[in-house]
């Protein structure tokens, strides 16, 4: 282009005014071509491997906010970094175990093992964020409103905390070997952080979905998935055509969940009872989770080490209560000092003694030998039965299922079409005792089909 065309022209251009005189103004040639920001040319992955040296908790508030492409870079960097934590925490893990089985120093066994609970923590978290979030931010096999992993704060910590652990362990196993069960703040914010987030997501990002309520698909059996001491029987798993059916059963040692019938308030929406139904499962398997995951830490390092010299885990219990419409519920969780404080442990028993009766929780009296009046006490106090029967376009199956079976799956045409059925039933003998209902049963039957 002639430097003529580009630059202003120095002479200049008469114009008549309303009295008849001629007057003078300046005239410029604009440049035709736009001037843009030499970071909107670069390629995603090249712009994606400068956001890594901004922390996940500005890219999730701040840079994909900016514009199209910053967003589709940024949320892109956020999931691919959590969905790649489990490889990470699954891998320490394992360089963990082997360490312990090659070392021979109490000492050393001991700050092994305070890593490996707190890997086992860590790891515990990412599973429940991951069955709240991945229809809306993973799910390939069927149409869902996407969103992303926006949790950047919580990415930051998970980040922090490895690089800890692979740089400077001390200062993530001292406070607990310093004094038994005490977690360092890092762990302390995620456990805190994972609990808001998912609520968040739930109201925020799921909730207002039109179709939510076929959308969510099995997510309360993923979240029960979550709750690694949980027992768990696979009753039947099948397809017919199209659909998967199923039922679980799982059993909550120490758990309760009672409802029953209030005059009702004000009216809630399916979708809000969903929320709080989601909600509600997953307080139980959260408290559940931490209190036998402490126990089973207890149990380890005592097997692990040839002088252990830990404290046995306190008394914790957790109660959760809140009505939604026209109904109460009342769920919680227990670890086994507690139930043992409360329903067994007299002043004369030994610690020997707890630990026998602990481990014979289970062995109920002959009934035979019992009287009728007396067969009300051979219930149990606690425990926690939830029954679940499901019948669901393939597509919306759980999450471990369509893990396992992911090619045959998506070899499925039109798998997300048809009638989603979930049927769930709790069942809690032990609400005999105060003479509440000992079973509550919670439905959603609801057409797939994609609006």
């Amino acid at each position: 282009m002639d430097d003529h065309d580009s630059a202003y022209y120095l002479r200049s251009k008469k114009r008549k005014v309303d009295d008849g005189e001629e007057a003078t103004c300046s005239y410029s040639n604009k440049n035709p071509f736009k001037r843009k920001n030499p970071i909107m040319l670069m390629p995603l992955e090249i712009l994606q491997n400068v956001f890594k040296f901004i922390t996940y908790q500005e890219l999730s508030e701040k840079v994909r906010k900016v514009n199209r492409k910053f967003k589709l870079a940024a949320e892109d960097l956020l999931n691919k970094t959590f969905k790649s934590l489990a490889k990470k925490l699954q891998h320490l893990t394992a360089t963990t175990f082997k360490a312990i089985e090659a070392t021979q120093d109490d000492m050393e066994i001991k700050c092994l093992c305070r890593l490996l609970n707190l890997l086992d923590i860590i790891n515990f978290q990412q599973t429940v964020i991951m069955a709240t979030i991945w229809r809306y931010v993973y799910n390939e096999f069927y149409r869902t409103p996407k969103s992303c992993m926006y949790g950047g704060l919580i990415l930051d910590l998970f980040e922090h905390f490895l690089y800890k652990f692979t740089t400077k362990p001390y200062q993530i196993y001292g406070p607990a070997v310093v004094k038994d069960y005490a977690l360092p703040e890092d762990v302390k914010h995620i456990i805190h952080l994972t609990k808001n987030f998912c609520i968040h997501f739930d109201k925020v990002s799921e909730e207002p979905i039109k179709n939510a309520l076929s959308v969510s698909g099995c997510k309360i059996v993923d979240l029960l998935d979550c709750a690694t001491y949980a027992s768990k029987n696979v009753i039947f798993e099948r397809i017919t055509g199209n659909t998967f059916s199923a039922k679980y059963c799982y059993y909550l040692q120490n758990a309760w969940f009672v409802a029953f019938g209030i005059p009702p308030d004000k009216e809630m929406s399916l979708k809000q009872k969903q929320r709080m139904m989601h909600m509600r499962i997953r307080r139980i398997i959260l408290a559940h989770t931490e209190m036998f995951m402490q126990q089973n830490h207890y149990e380890r390092e005592t097997l692990v080490r040839a002088n252990p010299i830990i404290k046995k885990p306190s008394v914790v219990v957790y109660t959760g209560y809140g009505d939604v419409h026209d109904t109460f519920f009342c769920y919680g969780a227990m670890n086994d000092a507690a139930y043992l404080q409360k329903f067994h442990l007299h002043e004369d028993q030994q610690d020997e003694d707890v630990e026998d009766e602990l481990h014979n929780d289970e062995v109920m009296p002959n009934p035979e030998g019992v009287d009728q009046q007396d067969e009300f006490f051979l219930i149990p106090h606690l425990g926690l039965d939830i029954d679940i029967r499901i019948d669901c376009p393939l597509a919306y199956a759980p999450y471990k299922y369509i893990i396992d079976n992911e090619e045959m799956i998506r070899d499925e045409e039109k798998s997300s079409n048809g009638m989603f059925n979930l049927c769930i039933q709790f069942n809690f003998p032990g609400a005999h005792y105060p003479r509440l209902p000992t079973a509550y049963s919670y439905h959603k039957r609801i057409s797939t089909r994609q609006y």
